[in-house]
């Protein structure tokens, strides 16, 4: 499913939740670009609204040096699974 992002959190004002919900959807895979920034605050949003998050290392890129610290903020922080 994709849903138009309209902020760096895939989640806010979008319905994705609710739209996973009716799906019964209870895990969400994420990976994109940025990792310190819209797959983090996106691993936060479906911490928020109840989904357990996937985030796959090898989908993820950032401009930084700091993709691999986020990626342990998302495990720690949200309970995330780095695949």
């Amino acid at each position: 499913m994709v849903s138009p992002e309209a902020s760096y959190n895939a989640f806010y004002n979008t319905g994705l939740g609710e739209r996973l919900r009716e799906r019964n959807v209870e895990r969400v895979h994420v990976c994109g670009v940025c990792t310190d920034i819209c797959d983090f605050l996106t691993v936060a949003g479906a911490y928020d609204e109840g989904f357990r998050a996937v985030v796959h290392r090898q989908g993820c890129a950032t401009f930084t040096d700091l993709g691999d610290i986020f990626l342990e903020h998302m495990r720690r922080l949200f309970h995330a699974e780095i695949a």
